[in-house]
């Protein structure tokens, strides 16, 4: 018998095809552009006070055979073609420290791609059963599936 009691149901059984999950993002060529002292404060007084470390916040939309980001006004700011993506994890790295860049509970979604990175969090639908619904978390099963699909 399958459990439909948890977020991974919400957000594989009960998203809209191509609905825009919100998010919070930074590229591996970003980082640069970060002081250390913002950047050990961002991380620092994230949540459940701040947001996770990140440089955009948007939306994103899973459609066929690309991931589409949008900014928070929904104007296009660039896709990503599934087949262009080596991997997706759930993890800290070299670039995305856990103590570092987080609090280190929350490791961000890493899309791999073939020359940079990209840290992705996102947050938790509406109706959504989970204890951190509201926040960002860098797990997200919906674009997990998507990919391994």
């Amino acid at each position: 018998m399958e459990d439909n009691s948890g977020s991974k149901y919400t957000e594989s059984k009960m998203r809209p095809a191509n609905s825009s999950i919100e998010a919070l993002w930074i590229s591996s060529d970003e980082f640069g552009t970060i002081s250390d002292l913002e950047r050990w404060f961002l991380a620092h007084t994230s949540q459940p006070i701040g947001k996770p470390l990140h440089k955009h916040k948007g939306y994103v939309i899973l459609n066929e055979d690309s991931i589409t980001f949008y900014d928070s006004n929904m104007n296009l700011l660039f896709s990503i073609e599934r087949n262009k993506i080596k991997s997706i994890e759930v993890e800290y790295d070299e670039m995305f420290k856990r103590f570092r860049d987080s609090r280190g509970f929350n490791p961000p979604l890493k899309i791999q791609l073939e020359n940079k990175s990209l840290y992705l969090f996102t947050k938790k639908e509406i109706g959504s059963r989970s204890i951190n619904y509201g926040k960002f978390r860098g797990n997200n099963e919906t674009i997990e599936n998507w990919f391994r699909s």
